[in-house]
């Protein structure tokens, strides 16, 4: 009986993960389970390190998930990923119960030169792209949308208008 146990024990093929990441999600399942999907600059990173994990300020180039800002603040800590100030990234993120975004444990978080291809996926499957400081894809379109209703009702006010006279 043991003998058996242990055969089977030891045919059976299961991978175990102890200090590493498991493989990763695509850049589609990772971009849903982030708050927060940005293309940005480190520009700083605090010195000491706190319970937290080193604070690291980035300048947002471009945003596919979360608020628009020009820069967004994240700590270090979750990531097993070292920011180098002057290097771009594509982080994925989220907020913690303490309010402190963080990055994805065991994401996808990368280097730009690196995760192009992840970008290239959210265009893929028709994620808007917001810019930092030119507002949103969505707003040019907006805007468009708005003329073409207002005229189209200006129109149809003076059409409305010129049958009643008549």
């Amino acid at each position: 009986m043991v003998i058996a146990a242990f055969v089977i024990f030891c045919s059976t093929n299961y991978t175990a993960y102890g200090l590493s990441c498991a493989p990763p999600k695509s850049a589609i399942e990772e971009f849903s389970k982030s708050e927060y999907v940005f293309k940005g600059k480190a520009l700083s990173k605090s010195s000491k390190n706190s319970i937290d994990g080193k604070l690291v300020v980035f300048q947002v180039e471009q945003v596919w998930k979360g608020p628009i800002s020009e820069r967004i603040e994240l700590y270090e800590s979750d990531i097993w990923l070292e920011f180098v100030e002057g290097q771009d990234y594509l982080i994925y993120a989220s907020d913690e119960l303490d309010g402190k975004l963080r990055g994805n444990l065991c994401g996808r978080t990368q280097l730009w030169e690196n995760a192009k291809g992840d970008a290239a996926a959210f265009q893929k499957e028709g994620t808007l792209i917001q810019v930092s400081g030119g507002g949103t894809a969505r707003e040019g379109w907006g805007s468009g949308i708005l003329a073409v209703i207002v005229v189209t009702g200006l129109a149809a006010a003076w059409r409305f208008g010129a049958r009643r006279k008549n």
